[in-house]
């Protein structure tokens, strides 16, 4: 079998095929870490130019690019989702009062 080309038939990096890597994000932090306690109800969540514009979350991509371009030369970077939360540690009796009636 041939090799796949995913380049046109100019074979330099700059004419190659666009590629797009999607950036989806699932984390649930312990609070024993956090500096300070978070809420169990105070679940985060961005979703495309909102997590895209996230400095704390997303800037590492602005910064990688101005340093490392011809790493993203014919990629296009989504960013799609982030889902974040947090448990263990204290809990406030709220939040357990509150995920009851959630739940029921």
């Amino acid at each position: 079998l041939a090799p796949c080309n995913f380049m046109s038939a100019d074979t330099s990096r700059k004419h190659a095929t666009q590629q797009t890597v999607a950036i989806l994000s699932f984390a649930l932090e312990s609070n024993v870490f956090n500096p300070e306690p978070r809420r169990i109800s105070a679940f985060q969540c961005l979703l495309g130019e909102a997590y895209a514009q996230s400095q704390r979350h997303a800037g590492f991509v602005a910064a990688l690019k101005e340093s490392e371009a011809e790493l993203f030369e014919g990629i296009d970077v989504r960013f799609v989702c982030l889902y974040r939360g947090w448990c263990g540690g204290l809990v406030p009796r709220q939040d357990f009062d509150e995920m009851k009636r959630a739940a029921v």
